[in-house]
């Protein structure tokens, strides 16, 4: 027995070799056989193929989109990977792996993103049953923002919309443009405040009053107000009272606009230098008889240094405040409104102030009912030419 371990002990260190090999071959198969490729499609309900759904393997950074015959190919990790299939306006979905190599996905809509009513100008609709365009801005967008007027409340709340300052001066008119320029002449949109189409100027009354804003941008949303909405509309609904106990709001804001970027400019010294450098630069082109005279440098140390630009711009405040109350019962409502506005210019010499009252308020029963919609507003400018 003793003599048989010894004569084979060199063929039981192959085996081991062996065995240690065919171990590690196993292990590595293994890990290899854990990564796998999934392919499908991704179509809708008629079976059109979906472009750009996002397909990404759950809890971890790895994924890919659908090319434009809907079709994706992932490699994931493990066969124990789940799937999340995601696209706007569709339902998101998630598929576990396992053994499947092939996992074709059928998106459906998401209902409660299509059920959103908005409002256009002649009825309430659904979104899913509108395919023109509109955006819908709502009172929570507007109360976050510090603006002086609606078309400030406008900038960067909805697609299409571009609104730009003409001078920058306090209380300024907006330029609101829908979708580009669409003529030589006005391209202002039409605003309608509470159904009554107003062409003066929007920013009479105040932001906080505001409940809603709703952007009809085409010919189609916008046709019932004929050639007048050539350049868009833009629906504006107020606040108004509700049943129940009544609502006191208070809103007070305070800012500080400053300058920035404003170019360093040479002191007087500095001026000279370089004045007198270029006129002997000038003078090498030149005639000697028509040579300009640089100036007298022994002056330098007597001249004045004015910072001309703190001279005209400075820091400006901005102050706003604003009060409502609002009641209401089953048969009345009352809402009553206050704002007061002051802006001063970083340029100096210019200001604005505004004063704003709003009374909204409405009677009557099931087949009659009167109200009324005031707005007192006074404005007061100071411009530089």
């Amino acid at each position: 027995m003793i003599e048989f371990n010894i004569l084979n002990r060199g063929h039981l260190r192959n085996i081991i070799s062996c065995l240690l090999m065919y171990g590690l071959l196993f292990i590595s198969n293994v890990v290899v056989a854990q990564a796998t490729i999934v392919k499908g499609v991704v179509t809708e309900t008629n079976g059109s193929p979906m472009i750009g759904v996002s397909i990404a393997e759950k809890n971890t950074p790895n994924g890919t989109i659908t090319d434009i015959d809907g079709s994706y190919s992932l490699k994931v990790n493990s066969t124990a990977s789940v799937l999340v299939f995601n696209y706007l306006g569709y339902a998101t979905q998630e598929v576990t792996v396992g053994n499947k190599l092939i996992i074709d996905i059928v998106m459906q809509q998401d209902s409660k993103i299509l059920d959103d009513i908005i409002v256009t100008g002649y009825r309430r609709e659904t979104r899913s049953d509108v395919s023109t365009a509109i955006s819908s801005i709502k009172s929570r967008d507007v109360e976050k923002l510090v603006v002086s007027g609606v078309e400030q409340a406008l900038q960067g709340q909805a697609p299409g919309i571009s609104v730009t300052q003409v001078t920058g001066s306090p209380g300024d008119d907006m330029a609101v443009r829908i979708r580009g320029a669409g003529t030589l002449g006005n391209n202002n949109p039409l605003f309608i405040v509470d159904g009554i189409p107003t062409s003066g100027n929007i920013n009479m009354f105040s932001v906080n009053d505001i409940q809603s804003i709703e952007v009809l941008k085409d010919g189609a949303s916008a046709a019932i107000y004929g050639s007048r909405a050539s350049n868009g509309v833009v629906l504006i609904t107020t606040k108004r009272g509700k049943s129940g106990k009544p609502i006191f709001s208070v809103n007070i804001s305070n800012g500080l606009q400053t300058p920035i970027k404003l170019p360093e400019l040479l002191n007087a010294r500095d001026y000279l230098t370089i004045r007198n450098e270029a006129i002997t630069n000038a003078n090498t082109l030149r005639n000697p008889a028509n040579q300009l005279s640089t100036y007298n440098t022994s002056i330098l140390d007597t001249l004045p240094d004015v910072r001309w630009l703190d001279q005209v711009f400075s820091n400006a405040p901005i102050r706003q405040y604003s009060i409502s109350a609002m009641t209401g019962n089953e048969t009345s409502n009352l809402y009553v409104s206050g704002d007061y506005q002051d802006q001063d210019g970083i340029f100096r010499g210019q200001s604005f102030k505004k004063y704003q009252v709003r009374i909204n308020g409405e009677t009557g029963n099931k087949w009659f009912r009167i109200g009324n919609n005031l707005s007192f507003g006074h404005t007061s400018r100071k411009v530089i030419g």
